[in-house]
């Protein structure tokens, strides 16, 4: 062997010098050599119209169809791409596939496919405005983990998917109950996350306080890949141990989860809805809450309970006791769903509670996310204490801040649930008892008063049994208060209190009607003669004069702030915003609202003020800050008259989208706009719909060198943002 080494090197040494010999190659790279290749296909491309068209380059092919809810032929073009054209459609996720001369494939143009025992088709979403529920939104976003273990009975290492909620690591301390979710035939473990979209439901719906933040695990269903190593009952007692004597134990040592069966739910899709079924109700001491989303196995003619789980309907009074939820759900044109009414009677004939939830669909992801997101909201909720007509209490707040909501209606056949805190989320849902009593619990909730609102079979209510009432522009509303320990900033505290007077004047501004303005004076105003510096104070659009006081609290968050130090005393004034009619259009060459509410305030509102209370003098004495609609008014009426006012503010405002044109002369001339601004103020939530305008005003502002400070915060369009914000420009005002 050592002979060999100087015969190779003397190989390496001869290489080295026929290289030395050989002509160096000229080097033609150019990293934008891919330019000269055909362009790159776009395709599904969905269009501002929800079209989607579909595109597929095969020069050679002799016919090409496109697979999207039926059959759809192509047309090739030229350069031999094919294209076919479909919507418009719905929000949703659709699969599709290409048909290339009898041959199904996946558009090779679109990473997003549809996996799982098989690459079944490609994925093409179209998103909704407002987001769908199953649509990534801007809230605070779970974890998702890939766990291995060993199975015992089938003796081999397995995979399972989990996901945290966000809680899970913002809350170190906290312990949370498990839903676990089996997921299809032909599918695996990870399907419920990807196709189902099972942590962004989750993510949502936590985010709305529509269910209780919650650990997801998602198991693998199959024992051997095919139909019977998931269906068969010998198949699903395996799949049951595995469960119990694996899975579940080793959850509850790695997570931080909640104890008990009150604390654990099981359901699935299909295949492993009738895992889900069998095995929750064969374990009702694990499992509290159950559920089964369109199973072929009890939806099938041979199905019988008395034979899958025996003595289960013998105990119907153990079930209702033990089961806080048994939850059925199908697609009303799945071929199952006759079937899953057959279980709903025989579960009926017998008194043994259940959920029935029935929505448009197939056998299809559609329905099944759908299901999840009902059957989340329901689980882990506490028990609700059956409600009689004559004790009947709405919104009633348990100690840990999750809200109970009841309306009586025995005939209604549908009731849902409007709240501020929801943003662009549709409504809850609620359900209906014996005794014709609607109800839903939701949350926890954050420390806050709300807003809401029934309908009822179509028409928007006020809560019939709830005495707060919050009054808007149009359709009244109810109140809900959820309070603090020890009590938040905005609620009342031992100190001294200011007043809040009702002023009523003419305007003659507005044809001599004679309006309402709401007044704020500082404690011990009536006791001195010291003048006050103003904040003019403006609400939102379907609001009145009284919204900062009776929703927003912004006497006792001033009350506060002054007991405190933390602001200088100040008179506040909080005047009607709507100048003209609510919802009546500005008829052809009359005054818009904003333009008419600009008078009246300066013409008739100020002068009333500094008319009947001690005022300070002066434009570096006045402020003007308003929500939403009444932030740009505030905008429009502050930066508009520099002469009169130093302080401006928006909160979720509804930005002027003439902003630039109509300021130029400020933009123009940041010194002089800088010199004359004392602080100009905005903020708006990420989730709030008006979010956008706020970061452009403040992108442009810096744009043009104008001093502002912009808080970009969690949040939707609601007084609990609002009140903040209130609290934090507050102490800003009038500083010597």
């Amino acid at each position: 062997m050592n002979k060999s080494i100087p015969v190779a090197l003397a190989s390496v040494c001869l290489l080295a010098a026929q290289a030395q010999d050989s002509p160096r190659p000229k080097n033609t790279y150019h990293s934008s050599g891919g330019a000269s290749a055909a362009p790159r296909l776009i395709s599904p491309e969905v269009t501002p119209g929800r079209t989607i068209v579909f595109r597929l380059r095969a020069p050679e092919a002799k016919q090409v169809s496109l697979s999207f809810a039926g059959s759809k032929p192509m047309t090739k073009d030229s350069s031999g791409v094919w294209t076919a054209t479909a919507g418009p459609v719905a929000p949703e996720i659709y699969q599709y596939n290409f048909v290339v001369d009898g041959v199904r494939i996946l558009d090779p143009g679109n990473p997003n496919l549809k996996n799982g025992r098989a690459l079944d088709a490609s994925i093409v979403e179209v998103p909704g405005n407002p987001p769908r529920f199953d649509e990534v939104q801007a809230v605070p976003h779970g974890a998702l983990q890939i766990r291995m273990y060993q199975s015992t009975p089938l003796k081999k290492p397995r995979r399972l998917y989990v996901y945290t909620p966000p809680q899970y690591d913002t809350e170190p301390g906290r312990r949370f109950p498990v839903l676990y979710l089996r997921h299809g035939s032909g599918d695996t473990e990870e399907n419920w996350s990807d196709m189902g979209r099972a942590g962004v439901i989750l993510d949502n719906l936590i985010a709305q306080r529509m269910t209780v933040p919650m650990i997801v695990v998602m198991p693998n269903g199959d024992t051997d890949g095919t139909w019977t190593g998931g269906s068969s009952p010998e198949a699903i007692e395996l799949l049951s141990q595995e469960l119990l004597t694996d899975i579940i134990p080793m959850i509850e040592k790695t997570y931080r989860t909640a104890a008990g069966s009150d604390n654990r739910a099981i359901t699935g899709l299909s295949m492993g809805g009738g895992q889900a079924f069998t095995m929750g109700l064969k374990h009702m001491d694990q499992f509290a809450w159950v559920g089964e989303f369109s199973s072929g196995l009890v939806s099938d003619t041979e199905f019988k309970l008395d034979k899958h789980l025996p003595g289960f309907l013998e105990h119907a009074e153990e079930a209702n006791r033990k089961l806080k939820l048994l939850f059925l759900s199908c697609g009303t044109e799945d071929p199952r769903y006759p079937g899953q009414l057959d279980l709903g009677d025989a579960l009926k004939q017998h008194n043994i509670r259940y959920v029935w939830y029935a929505t448009p669909g197939a056998h299809e992801w559609k329905v099944w996310r759908h299901s999840l997101y009902e059957f989340a909201q329901r689980a882990f909720q506490p028990a609700v204490t059956m409600q009689t007509p004559a004790t009947l209490k709405s919104p009633e707040v348990a100690a840990d801040h999750r809200v109970t909501f009841r309306i009586r209606a025995p005939k209604a056949s549908e009731v849902t649930l409007a709240g501020d805190w929801l943003g662009n989320a549709p409504p809850a849902k609620l359900v209906k008892d014996d005794n014709g009593i609607w109800s839903v619990t939701l949350g926890p909730f954050e420390p806050s008063i709300y807003i809401y609102s029934f309908t009822v079979d179509g028409l928007s209510i006020a809560d019939p049994i709830n005495p707060r009432m919050k009054l808007r522009a149009s359709t009244s509303a109810s109140l809900l208060e959820v309070k603090d320990d020890p009590p938040a900033f905005w609620e009342a505290h031992d100190v001294p209190h200011g007043a809040v007077e009702i002023n009523w004047e003419k305007a003659k501004t507005i044809n001599g009607e004679t309006r309402a303005i709401w007044i704020y004076t500082p404690p011990g105003y009536e006791k001195n003669t010291r003048r006050y510096p103003v904040l003019y104070l403006l609400h939102g659009s379907n609001d009145t004069a009284a919204g900062w006081t009776t929703a927003g609290n912004a006497n006792f968050v001033f009350d506060n702030l002054l007991a405190d130090k933390k602001m200088v005393p100040m008179i506040v004034v909080m005047p009607f915003g709507h100048a003209a009619p609510f919802g009546v259009p500005t008829p052809p060459g009359g005054m818009s609202n904003d333009a008419l509410f600009e008078s009246y305030l300066l013409e008739d509102v100020i002068p009333t003020v500094e008319d009947r209370y001690r005022v300070a003098p002066g434009r570096q004495n006045r402020a003007i800050a308003g929500l939403s609609m009444g932030a740009g008014q505030s905008i429009r009426i502050g930066l508009g008259h520099l002469d009169r006012f130093s302080f401006v503010a928006s909160f979720s405002g509804a930005v002027p989208g003439d902003f630039e044109t109509r300021f130029a002369d400020l933009l123009k001339d940041p010194q002089a706009t800088n010199g004359k601004l004392k602080a100009l103020w905005i903020g708006c939530g990420q989730q709030d719909s008006l979010f956008g305008r706020s970061k452009n005003l403040s992108e442009l502002l810096t744009k043009y060198q104008i001093k502002h400070t912009f808080r970009a915060t969690d949040g939707v369009h609601n007084y609990t943002i609002w009140r903040k914000y209130l609290a934090e420009y507050a102490p800003l005002l009038f500083k010597e």
